[in-house]
């Protein structure tokens, strides 16, 4: 105000004496100013009010375009998602340009903004991350489709796997999942998936393989599928894994935390139970459960100190949990339970009904198998029938290929396994396979029993009613090679003059 006052006096005072002058300053100050004024008001009002409306128009543009189009934006990778209501797909950010411009087109008021509401537009999908959106039922039903094929046993349960990677995707890591070693894989894949798109290399440092020590009130086991075997994500998941991010943070922010989940999913008990294992239990009350179910009092009867840990194992590997109590911790507890003589190093007066056909194998084995690098592949089934028809073996003594395995591994861990069925560079005292291939060709050749091919070999082999076993095919042919060498050819047909023909 005082500024325009100055102005004025100092029109007034440069044209003082200039009568004319001050005439036309009073005429403009009375009679145009005030027109030209209220012209400049009524623009500004007229200019205001359209930006308003405009500004209005845009942001209900905006809101409807990002409503109905569900574009998303990794910045660690510099790329643009489409959402399509089933799966996420890489988009290019000309097309999303070129979309936004050209609704812009269709709504005229909006036309000479559309550069700058395409640079607003693209800053707020830059601004979204794939794995905030709620993800609609086709989404979720693909994803926990893939993991219950073979990997998890029931929807919640993949459910629960689900919202505890979500868990640690809101950075929620105070629980510890102890995890099998067939999951290792599936882990590896999406820990690896999530680093390439948000740059986090470590999103599931809390699943750990072997027990470390940890709180069991913290501890958590995820009911998977149980498996010998390393499982691995199908070619079909490890294309969803942004789905599956997706999901797992959306269980997350609805159930807040998976034991939460757990709780709103309290009536499975096997998965309530399975979780929660050793939530409240302490190593002595899981060691008097394990005494409790596998081991009974039977006076003269010993388990040496390593056929417990073995019984232990199998006790834990029937509840698909993995060994929770270090082992010089667990000795000292059976030692404090039970009658233990130190000098031979076993517990007195307790058996195991695991242990008479363990025992019965482990002796089987020492008596009969031997170190021998030029043997051929004996398979476990082979080794199973060689010890039910032992003469030592008891009758009715049945063992299975998992609990040989497992013997093996622990009793015999140096005995080289190939694809948990092939036993290499060992062999049998109760049956050599090259004497028996020698001997059986042989007798051929002499009998005039002749065949064209290895095919027709095995055929007669198997009809042979006088053996203690069969070898399988593939072993069959590949000692019959060894022994006819160059009378055979690639296609396993038998030259004539190997039968002097």
């Amino acid at each position: 105000m005082e500024q325009m006052q100055k102005n004025i006096e100092n029109l007034y005072n440069k044209y003082k004496d200039d009568e004319y002058v001050l005439q036309r300053l009073n005429v403009y100050i009375t009679s145009y100013l005030p027109s030209a004024l209220e012209k400049a008001a009524e623009l500004f009002q007229e200019r205001t009010e359209r930006k308003e409306r405009l500004s209005a128009y845009g942001e209900d543009f905006t809101t409807r375009f990002l409503s109905r189009n569900n574009y998303y934006y990794c910045p660690r990778i510099e790329q643009f998602f489409k959402y399509d209501k089933i799966t996420f797909k890489a988009y290019s950010e000309d097309d999303i340009q070129h979309q936004i411009l050209s609704s812009i087109t269709c709504q005229k008021d909006l036309v000479p903004w559309k550069h700058k509401m395409k640079i607003s537009i693209m800053k707020l999908i830059r601004e979204r991350s794939p794995i905030t959106a709620i993800p609609e039922s086709d989404t979720i039903q693909n994803v926990l489709n893939e993991l219950q094929d073979g990997i998890f046993p029931s929807k919640n349960s993949a459910k629960h796997f689900l919202t505890s990677i979500g868990d640690c995707i809101n950075q929620n890591k105070e629980l510890v999942y102890i995890i099998p070693r067939s999951l290792k894989e599936i882990i590896r894949e999406i820990e690896h998936s999530y680093y390439i798109y948000f740059g986090s290399s470590s999103l599931l440092s809390n699943f750990k393989y072997k027990y470390y020590g940890h709180d069991y009130s913290k501890s958590r086991f995820l009911h998977n599928t149980p498996s010998k075997k390393a499982l691995k994500a199908k070619n079909s998941l490890s294309k969803k894994m942004m789905d599956l991010f997706c999901v797992a943070k959306y269980y997350s922010d609805r159930y807040k935390t998976a034991d939460g989940f757990l709780e709103d999913k309290k009536t499975e008990q096997q998965l309530y139970n399975h979780a929660f294992f050793i939530k409240d239990k302490s190593p002595e009350g899981l060691v008097d459960n394990f005494l409790e179910k596998t081991i009974h009092s039977c006076q003269g009867a010993t388990i040496k100190s390593k056929n417990m840990i073995f019984v232990w194992k199998k006790f834990l590997d029937e509840l698909n949990i993995p060994n929770i109590i270090f082992y010089d911790t667990l000795n000292n507890i059976f030692k404090e339970k039970l009658s233990y003589n130190k000098e031979t190093d076993e517990y007195n007066n307790v058996t195991s009904t695991y242990l008479p056909v363990v025992a019965s194998f482990i002796s089987f084995w020492d008596e009969n198998m031997q170190e021998d690098v030029t043997a051929p592949e004996i398979e476990i089934e082979e080794i199973i029938e060689l010890f039910a028809k032992s003469p030592e073996t008891k009758t009715n003594t049945y063992i299975t290929d998992d609990i040989v395995i497992e013997l093996l591994h622990y009793i015999y861990p140096d005995v080289l396994i190939e694809d948990n069925k092939y036993i290499c560079n060992m062999s049998c005292k109760l049956w050599n396979k090259k004497e028996e291939v020698a001997l059986f060709l042989l007798e051929c050749k002499m009998s005039s029993n002749h065949f064209i091919s290895l095919y027709e070999g095995y055929q007669e082999y198997i009809k042979q009613k006088n053996r203690l076993i069969n070898m399988s095919k593939r072993c069959f042919e590949k000692i019959s090679r060894e022994e006819l060498v160059q009378y055979v050819n690639e296609h396993g047909e038998i030259d004539n003059n190997y039968w002097g023909m």
